[in-house]
């Protein structure tokens, strides 16, 4: 006599630990603490694995008050032969050739290699079966 199988259903185990949910809140408190810490947007995104656009936007979801950017460094001062070069009167510039307004060419794209059929100009005489 052949044995019969017992099948067993195996219970589904509970989850242990933290939601994906949890996990992006703690993250999120994290953010919100080092900014206000002091810590910049560009650390926070490095340290976190993040851009900063994402974290511009959690602060953003979490209602904190971004603080202004920093003001751009002065530019060093110019040197003598460079302002001696920018006073200089610039020689004035050859007017640039314009294409005529109107219908685009095929020959006159340097880029478009047609085959002599497509460049012939067509008339708009009607064809004679068309009379």
């Amino acid at each position: 006599m052949a044995k019969a199988k017992q099948t067993t259903k195996a219970t589904p185990k509970a989850k242990t630990g933290p939601t994906k949910a949890e996990v992006l809140a703690a993250r999120d408190a994290k953010i919100v603490t080092a900014y206000k810490g002091g810590a910049e947007v560009p650390d926070l995104a490095s340290k976190f694995g993040l851009s900063g656009v994402r974290i511009y936007r959690i602060l953003g979801a979490k209602g904190v008050a971004l603080r202004p950017r920093p003001k751009a460094a002065p530019k060093p001062a110019a040197t003598k032969k460079a302002t001696k070069k920018a006073t200089k009167k610039a020689a004035p510039r050859k007017a640039a050739k314009t294409k005529p307004k109107g219908k685009a060419s095929a020959t006159s794209s340097p880029g478009l290699a047609l085959p002599k059929s497509a460049q012939t100009k067509r008339s708009n005489k009607p064809k004679a079966s068309d009379s």
